[in-house]
């Protein structure tokens, strides 16, 4: 419109209440303002982090997984790592090393992926299990890994 000369041009909310009185554009429903948005927020850093996998491709169709441990308070990146494949071995990788980093969350949230779920290959889920189960370490003390905690963890029921 400006390049037709007008004066005073409209806004598009003008226009397109407009085009709504001439039937010339589709009424949509109505939407939520902005300010009903709310993103979900834990309390305290390590209240809770999320772990998740990606597959990328490089250059000449090679292939990687990124996984990346994000602390969902802050959304801060506890922890990130390349591997060849999403394996059991490299979430655990990523996992202690967030932990030498900045200490055991509280909770550890997943999607199940081929890491830490295989179908077929006869696993069983391991027990649950929170930051609550760890026993309480002295600042001097090396943090808790994974692989120690599971270790020390019940066998699954039949």
């Amino acid at each position: 419109m400006h390049a037709m000369g007008p004066p005073v041009v409209p806004s598009t909310a003008s226009l397109a209440r407009v085009f709504r009185a001439a039937s010339v554009a589709r009424v949509q429903p109505k939407k939520k303002p902005r300010s009903a948005w709310r993103r979900l927020v834990y309390p305290a850093p390590n209240a809770c982090w999320q772990l998740d996998a990606t597959e990328h491709v490089l250059t000449r169709g090679r292939r990687c997984v990124i996984f990346q441990l994000i602390d969902d308070h802050s959304r801060y990146a506890v922890a990130s790592r390349v591997a060849r494949g999403e394996t059991v071995k490299d979430a655990i990788a990523v996992f202690d090393t967030a932990v030498v980093a900045h200490g055991v969350p509280q909770r550890l949230l997943s999607d199940n992926g081929l890491a830490l779920n295989r179908p077929g290959a006869g696993l069983r889920p391991a027990p649950s299990m929170s930051a609550t189960d760890v026993p309480p370490r002295g600042p001097s003390e090396d943090p808790a890994t994974v692989s120690e905690l599971l270790t020390h963890q019940p066998s699954p029921m039949s």
